[in-house]
């Protein structure tokens, strides 16, 4: 009966250890975002909400023109700094991208062409973040044309 009930106490162990160590690794596994860009819109794919931790986000250009996604901690759009004199890099009513502190710059895609996908991953904690398209070319600049997305990080 000693064996037996040591036998069983053994087994449980082993079953809560597995059951354990799966959750683990579930956990750690990366949220993945599909992020679609085109003429002048970017939609993340399943919605604009992912949970903190390492979240992979694969950014496909859907339109015609090269666009890319820059990804910045922000409360939202409209708080973003913008270039407001001529004559620089950007064009006035673009993000000026230097004057974000770079704590709060998570990073980018590059250029991404038409019907490319670049994959990017990001650690990111809860807060509100914002995604944007900040090129310039004879189409005008594509944040203020309107290319850009509030995205939530929750706990």
């Amino acid at each position: 009966m000693v064996k037996r009930t040591f036998g069983v106490v053994v087994t449980m162990a082993l079953v809560v250890a597995f059951v354990s160590a799966t959750d683990a690794c579930a956990a750690r596994k990366p949220t993945v975002i599909t992020v679609d860009l085109s003429e002048f819109t970017i939609a993340p794919l399943p919605s604009a909400e992912a949970k903190a931790g390492t979240v992979r986000m694969k950014v496909t250009d859907k339109g015609t023109l090269t666009h890319e996604m820059v990804l910045v901690r922000a409360a939202s759009e409209t708080v973003l700094p913008k270039v407001t004199s001529a004559g620089g890099e950007r064009t006035v009513g673009a993000v000026d991208e230097e004057a974000i502190p770079e704590k709060d710059t998570m990073g980018e895609t590059g250029d991404v062409k038409a019907g490319k996908t670049v994959t990017k991953t990001f650690k990111l904690r809860p807060g509100k973040y914002v995604m944007f398209c900040n090129i310039d070319d004879a189409s005008g600049n594509h944040f203020s044309k309107g290319m850009s997305m509030g995205f939530v990080v929750t706990k």
